[in-house]
Order: C-alpha cells, then structure tokens, then sequence
C-alpha cells in the first residue's frame, strides 16, 4: 500500500553539524570527532540532501544502535496493554483528546503509551481504498486526524498524521516521514528518485533514540481484488532500520536512522523481501540485488538462516510472458547455517522467481512469500533439465548429491546417493506395471546409496523414507521416466 503519487512538500532536514563531515560517536553514543567524507560520498548523497552537502542531523537524530530487544524482551509485557487498547468504547474515540487520555492514562512509560496508541490505530483504522485507487477523489479528510478519527478511514499519509497527533498529546517526541515504499503497485526496476513521495510513515523518539513505525502496513495489506484486508502486523512496530529500508526509503535521507546512509538507487536494486523472511530471522547472501541477469540458465542463491530456526522452503519459477509455471526447475537444500535454491531456468526470457518458507515445527501447514526476484535468462547452455519434485517430508539437512536431473531414462543405470540425517530406511519405489521397490543401504552415517537400473516398464521413481521404525515410509522425491528415443528427439529440437 502506498499514498499513490500525490504530491508532499517535502523539506530537507540541516541542524548544526559539522562541514562536510560526518560525527563520529564512542560505545556510549558520546561525539569524539568529525570524519571527513571524500568527494565521491560528498557528491552521491549531495545530490539527494539538496544543496548542501551538510550530513546533521545526525547529532539530533542520533545514530541507531538499538534493537527492540533494548526496549522490551518479549511482546508479554505488552498483553494486557493490547487488551485493553482493542476495546475502547466508542464514545472516547470521537476526539483525540478524550482518546489519547484514555489510551495512555494507566501508563506512565512513554513506550507503554506508544504501544497503546498503535494498537488502537492500526486496529480501528482501515485503508481507504477508493482513495487510493481514485487519486482524484482524494480530500483533505483522508489527512486530517481529525476526520480519520470520524470516518474510521484514511491513505498512509493520514494515518501518520493521526499517530502524530495522537503521541504528541501524549507527550511523546514523533515526527511524520515521506518517502517511497515498495508496495501494492511496485514494479521491479521502479525507479523513485524522480518521482513524487507514494507513502508516510513515523519516526518517533524514546529514550533519546529515533525508531521507525508504518501504521499504515501494520494495520493490514490490500489483495488483489482491491479490498483492504485487515491483517495486524507486529513486523512495522519500531522496526529496525536495516530491516525497515528493504522497502521504504524517506525522501530526507537521515530518516533512514542508519550509520551509513544509503543512495535511492541502490534501495531501487535491492531484492524484494518481505516481513516474513525478517522473522525467520533470514539474511540474504548471494545475491542482494532484485533483478538477475542469468548468462547460463542455472542460478545458485545462498541465503544465511539461523541454525536454531530450521525452516521448510520451497521456490516457483513463472515466466512473465509465457506458459512456465512449476516448481521443478528449482531444488531446496540447506546446510547448518545456510539454505541453498538452485534455479535451472527453462529457456531464455524473463521470469519471475517466488521463494516461500515457514518454521519447519511450526503449526502453520502453508509457506509464507519471503523473496521474490526479477530473472532476465540472456543465455541458455545446454538441453533443459528439470530437477526432481520434492514433496512436504524433504527437510533441513537432507542433500541430494545424485541423480539431480529430474527426468530419468529406461534403461540407464543410475547412483542414488543423498544425504537424509535422522532417517531409518531409504528406498527407491520403481512405479509402473509391474512396481517394485529397490533398497538403498546405509553407507555411513547420513549417507545412503546405491546403484539402480531402470526397466523400460518404469513410468516413474519415487525416493521415500522411513523416519522411524515400524511407521510408514514418506515420499521425498519424485523423477519423471522418458525412453532413450524420446530425450534424444527432445534435445534435437532444443537445438534445432
């Protein structure tokens, strides 16, 4: 979601800081001197703070050190707060004033009233959609906090203008931001340096530090049928700042609150993740940028995970303008500390990569988007090989080493080996007229292998699993079966 493109004065923010220079501060956030920025730096941000060259404020803003671990260490604290700001009666939420008294009277923490009004907003307030998609209906009442409060509705910038209203009468430091988002209509290659602000959010000051609030998106998304889903999100409640820039970028850099400011285009670039990827606590590695240029037609991301949270994960491969739909040009794997997807692009074109994952244990059965990328494949080397079908019992740890090609052949003789810790008994199900199952013994610790010919009655070869004794195998992967003739005829017409 965003505010559309309507146009926001926009101002540059200057205190007194030091010429040309960036403020340097020790463990305890004291300033001990000032750095000198070279040229290169100077001109890259110069071009984006106005005509001065001038970094402040960063003595004013203060450079971010903290987390929300800082402030609290467990949304507990916040319970009965959540409770009891779900519930206000109606008849204190026609003004600010009578609200804000209510919201914040039990609390004497500046967090604690925070908390409450964010609560409140995001959960009483909706998007206003009509708004959003019809510019030219846009009024003033969807800014004004307010006519927020009376109609219950507003576009992002309304809804920073009531955070803003709301905490200042609490006494609370807050300040509206203006910027870009990646939202609803974001097109990957978008460029934001030349085009007016499209959303709003809040920066507000607790502890004598800046945090960054989007009232807007944690209040819920709007889907695809252009209806606002109310949907509360925690992710955008005092978000870290390295977090937060993946997909908003304030117009005044030093909203960024980051030790070292970034430039628009390379906010432009960066991969599209989402609040999902953050809480599984994921990093990317490999490739940073959004859209990739395959010059081979194979592509081998790498995405750092926590070795104490295992996630299950999966990948879909569509072409933007074409009939490729699957997930068999992509193969999960992960190590201790890293998940891997290999991509085997089809062919040359543009496609659109979706990577989706959830806590492995976790009690949710469907996978959440945390990544998505723009492939440009300029190049394809060699015949086009899907890889097998894995299916849900394909966990964390679990290698593939061979064979990796997902379609097999009657008649060949292939090695099964793969990696499966913690599992009893492998074993290869030949399927067709006549199946059968093949076992694969236990080489040494996780490792099992083997060496299977396929009869030319095999229509199809299932890996599976028994992961404890006397319980019934799992099915892990899956293979499609071609004759000889048929993959011959196929790579000839690949090349022809």
């Amino acid at each position: 979601m965003g505010c559309g493109s309507s146009k926001v004065a926009v101002s540059t923010v200057l205190v007194n800081g030091t010429q040309d220079g960036a403020i340097l501060k020790d463990a305890n956030g004291n300033i001990t001197q000032s750095k000198p920025i070279g040229s290169n730096e100077k001109e890259r941000l110069g071009s984006q703070l106005g005509s001065s060259n001038r970094l402040g404020p960063v003595e004013s803003l203060g450079i971010f050190r903290k987390r929300k671990k800082n402030l609290y260490q467990s949304l507990d604290v916040f319970e009965q707060i959540d409770q009891r700001s779900v519930t206000v009666p109606s008849t204190v939420s026609r003004t600010a004033q009578s609200l804000v008294q209510y919201l914040t009277e039990p609390y004497e923490a500046p967090l604690f009233k925070l908390r409450a009004i964010w609560i409140w907003v995001t959960h009483n307030i909706s998007y206003d959609v009509n708004s959003f998609f019809n510019p030219s209906e846009k009024k003033s009442s969807q800014l004004d906090a307010s006519d927020v409060l009376s109609s219950g509705k507003a576009i992002c910038s309304g809804y920073a203008n009531l955070i803003n209203v709301l905490a200042e009468s609490a006494g609370i430091k807050t300040e509206r931001v203006d910027g870009w988002s990646k939202g609803y209509n974001y097109q990957y290659g978008q460029k934001f340096g030349d085009m007016s602000p499209n959303h709003a959010w809040n920066v507000v000051k607790l502890n004598n530090d800046w945090w960054l609030l989007d009232s807007t998106w944690g209040a819920g998304y709007v889907d695809k049928e252009k209806n606002f889903v109310r949907q509360y999100s925690e992710h955008y409640f005092l978000t870290d700042p390295k977090q937060f820039i993946f997909d908003h970028c304030p117009t005044d850099m030093h909203w960024q609150l980051l030790e070292e400011m970034i430039a628009v285009e390379r906010f432009e670039n960066y991969a599209r993740v989402t609040k999902h990827f953050f809480r599984l606590k994921m990093k990317l590695f490999s490739h940073q940028n959004g859209i990739v240029v395959c010059e081979t037609g194979r592509l081998h991301l790498k995405f750092r995970i926590d070795k104490d949270i295992p996630i299950k994960c999966t990948g879909k491969l569509s072409e933007v303008d074409g009939d490729v739909d699957t997930d068999q040009y992509i193969h999960v794997y992960s190590t201790e500390k890293t998940l891997h997807v290999l991509v085997d692009v089809p062919r040359v074109g543009q496609f659109d990569l979706k990577i989706f994952a959830r806590e492995l244990n976790s009690e949710q059965s469907n996978l959440n988007l945390v990544c998505r990328y723009a492939i440009t494949c300029t190049n394809k080397l060699g015949p086009s090989s899907s890889f097998p079908r894995q299916f849900k019992r394909w966990s964390p740890g679990f290698y593939l080493h061979s064979p990796t090609d997902g379609v097999l052949y009657n008649g060949e003789t292939y090695k099964f080996r793969i990696s499966l810790p913690n599992v009893t008994e492998m074993a290869v199900c030949l399927g067709g007229k006549n199946s059968t199952w093949e076992r694969i013994p236990n080489s040494r610790g996780a490792l099992w292998e083997g060496e299977i010919t396929l009869p030319d009655w095999v229509e199809r070869v299932n890996v599976v699993a028994r992961f404890e004794e006397k319980t019934p195998f799992s099915s892990l992967l899956e293979y499609k079966v071609a004759e000889k003739d048929w993959a011959i005829e196929n790579c000839e017409n690949e090349h022809s």
